[in-house]
């Protein structure tokens, strides 16, 4: 039986250039997933933490600036990525609509009041006296 010559150098240029751009490639969108997942999660800390539909963005964008300052820090650059960019824009879309609509939903519920029967105590009251 002969052996096979498929790949059978050792030294193998393109299958390692072929295999970085693979493992980037799968780097990069799981980096974009887990950020649109902490998004999306972190809808419920704003509903604990914010409460109200009006301070969503404001609390939004402070946090993301807050982020922007630690990157621009840390990389000792400015942060120069376009991909990164529409990243955080997406995160601060999604956070800030769920977020609102997180609110807005909590804050419209009916409040729910006990001694909803007391209008029956009043009228027989009116009757006996």
């Amino acid at each position: 039986m002969p052996a096979s010559s498929f790949r059978a150098f050792k030294w193998d240029p393109a299958l390692i250039i072929a295999q970085q751009i693979r493992v980037d490639t799968s780097y990069g969108w799981t980096l974009i997933i887990v950020w649109i997942a902490t998004a999306i999660c972190s809808i419920f800390l704003l509903l604990f933490i914010v409460q109200r539909a009006r301070q969503i963005l404001d609390y939004v964008l402070t946090f993301h600036l807050f982020h922007l300052l630690f990157v621009w820090n840390s990389n000792r650059h400015f942060p120069t990525g376009f991909t990164w960019w529409i990243l955080q824009l997406i995160n601060i879309l999604i956070m800030t609509f769920g977020g609102e609509w997180a609110c807005m939903n909590r804050e419209m519920r009916p409040i729910k009041v006990k001694g909803s029967n007391d209008t029956t105590n009043t009228n027989n009251s009116a009757e006996g006296g």
